[in-house]
């Protein structure tokens, strides 16, 4: 197990290394693709889990083991805690809180009568509360206007896009300071837009004199198409949240869907759970639950229609395709190891099964062929190891 353990660690070392790499070695880099051949989310997970199994087996075995292999233990999980937040992965940081959240409560409900206990209680707000904080400062920063009086447009970085805005000395600078003409377009935005986006995240006037306040360094981010200065500012938290806020004013203010991960789930999951109402007991079958919710989301007019996506949420897609009744025996196959053998008294065996009935309600794990084989390896690792650690049959 130790060897196994070790080499899982050392890949994930390496593999974070690699992102790092491209990370610093590419301009404006999207956090989500500085790791090559592997989604951003499935990474994520499998950090979870091994600063999780490094965290147990350093807590259960610090006696024993010799302070330079619990230095390099602990430069692993800071190592990849690190990685974490300047990837941005909100999915990751949100897993490892959840853990340490349930296995703070699940020891202090354990040792109620050891007055200790009340620490362990105390431990998921102390965690907690700075983010907490954190996104609420940015959110404030973000949707409240810096101007007295409100008005119903789109916010950004407390100022209203479409105020102030001249068009044509917008496009006039446009040619005067990058070159660019109101047709030009990176990738499959018009600079026109990013440079008035630009220009408002810094509370300038969209007009020759707003052109004239920015720097070399604002010209250059504009010409990258970056259309906020907090997207270039390297903090990538404070970035993916600005983005997230970006999607969902966009949505509130002009109902666009498209482009935004998380509004994009929010009408999958509800063009889905519509196309279940209509299949409820059996499902639609394993062929058919895309071109399902494909039909659910013509007759509600979503502007998803036409993508072949699928209800990104495991429990719901396994429903659609099964009905209730293969949502039962789905939740038998996961929850049997737990209860049979009663894993849930083995941490590690806990913090898998809880990353990944997290995971799915974000990710149809299960549809894809990375996330198979990672809950399958662990999941059959850690019962036969159970199962020859009580010298049961394997059928039994």
């Amino acid at each position: 197990m130790k060897q196994l353990a070790s080499l899982y660690i050392l890949t994930l070392f390496v593999a974070t290394c690699i992102g790092v790499y491209n990370l610093l070695n590419t301009e404006n880099p999207d956090y989500r693709t500085i790791m090559p051949y592997c989604s951003h989310i499935r990474f994520a997970i499998n950090l979870v889990l091994a600063v999780s199994f490094m965290t147990i087996y350093t807590y259960r075995n610090h006696k024993a083991l010799k302070k330079e292999n619990i230095a390099l233990l602990i430069f692993f999980i800071l190592w990849f805690c690190i990685y974490l937040l300047i990837s941005a992965s909100l999915t990751g940081i949100c897993l490892i809180l959840c853990i340490i959240v349930f296995f703070s409560i699940r020891y202090g409900l354990n040792n109620l009568t050891n007055r200790k206990s009340l620490i362990f209680f105390l431990i998921p707000f102390v965690l907690i509360m700075p983010f907490i904080h954190i996104i609420s400062v940015y959110a404030k920063d973000y949707f409240v206007p810096k101007d007295s009086v409100e008005k119903e447009m789109m916010i950004e970085n407390g100022h209203y896009i479409y105020d102030n805005v001249d068009a044509e000395q917008l496009n006039m600078g446009l040619k005067k300071y990058l070159g660019k003409t109101e047709n030009d377009k990176f990738e499959s935005y018009s600079y026109t837009d990013i440079a008035l986006r630009y220009l408002n995240s810094k509370g300038l006037t969209k007009d020759l004199k707003g052109w004239s306040q920015l720097d070399s360094a604002d010209l250059t981010n504009i010409k990258n198409g970056i259309p906020n200065y907090v997207y270039a500012e390297n903090n990538p938290i404070k970035e993916r949240l600005y983005k997230i806020f970006f999607e969902i004013e966009a949505y509130r203010k002009q109902g666009h869907v498209k482009g935004s991960s998380l509004i994009q789930r929010l009408d999958l999951w509800y063009n889905s759970i519509e196309a279940i109402k209509q299949n409820i007991l059996f499902g639609v079958g394993t062929g058919d639950a895309t071109s399902e919710i494909e039909k659910q989301m013509r007759e509600n007019n979503s502007q998803l229609q036409g993508e072949g996506l699928k209800s990104h949420n495991q429990y719901i897609s396994i429903t659609l395709t099964f009905g209730i009744v293969g949502f039962i025996i789905f939740c038998i196959f996961l929850f049997y190891p737990l209860f049979r053998l009663n894993m849930n008294k083995n941490p590690y065996y806990s913090v898998f099964f809880l990353v990944f009935i997290l995971s799915m309600f974000t990710e149809d794990t299960f549809d894809n062929q990375a996330g198979i084989i990672l809950f399958c390896f662990w999941n059959f690792f850690f019962i036969k190891t159970e199962m020859e650690k009580r010298s049961l049959p394997i059928h039994a």
